[in-house]
């Protein structure tokens, strides 16, 4: 679906830029947001190629004058990486930050509540002098805290890429004047910046960085 999504943005983008009608961005468009997993792998059993069954599943929906502009001027990974980073930004944005704001609120309420109730410290494993349950709640509302707003930043710093096979533009540059401001315009539509350098790939490390918090989630979870 994401990467529907993507072709979607792509079409929208080069009929912002003349390359096809808008009526034909608006073809594609709508036949993207219809695919269903079902049918790309159906189609991948032919194809032997993920991405390729993907906008054959597309191109079965439209237009012969509309069939060509699906993904016209794009690499493979220009869609996939571009849909990597919108599917990790959601899972973070929408479905794991909330969660764990939602424990962050029971233990404010667990910190407050029990902010003069009083308990063994420990040092080493061993009793130490007292604190409180509170103060030892109010740790892990500092350290999960922290770590929601780092979450937030990292997920949100995912970029995406419309940059050609090799990340030099050198398809696009055939087509449009200025491939970088495609990019970006391609990009914008789904709300991702362009990746400050790009080769077939976006390099790994926002998604390592990313994956890296998730794992500090866990950490102070645990």
């Amino acid at each position: 679906a994401y990467q529907a999504y993507m072709e979607a943005a792509l079409a929208r983008a080069l009929a912002e830029f003349g390359v096809c009608s808008q009526e034909i961005a608006q073809e594609i468009d709508d036949a993207s947001g219809k695919v269903s997993a079902e049918a790309v792998a159906e189609a991948e059993k032919i194809t032997k190629h993920d991405v390729k069954a993907l906008v054959n599943t597309i191109k079965a929906e439209i237009s012969d004058e509309a069939k060509p502009y699906v993904h016209f001027g794009a690499t493979s990974y220009d869609i996939v990486a571009s849909a990597m980073s919108l599917q990790m930004r959601t899972a973070t944005t929408d479905m794991i930050v909330p969660r764990l704001n939602a424990l962050l609120q029971i233990l404010i309420k667990l910190t407050t509540d029990y902010a003069e109730t009083v308990q063994v410290g420990r040092t080493h494993g061993q009793h130490a002098v007292p604190i409180t349950f509170g103060f030892a709640m109010a740790e892990y509302v500092n350290r999960l805290g922290e770590n929601i707003e780092a979450l937030k930043e990292l997920a949100n710093a995912l970029p995406g890429k419309f940059s050609g096979a090799v990340g030099g533009y050198n398809a696009l540059s055939l087509f449009v004047d200025d491939p970088l401001k495609f990019e970006a315009t391609v990009l914008g539509y789904v709300g991702l910046k362009p990746a400050a350098y790009s080769t077939q790939i976006v390099p790994a490390e926002y998604m390592v960085r990313l994956i890296e918090e998730l794992a500090i989630s866990a950490g102070i979870m645990a």
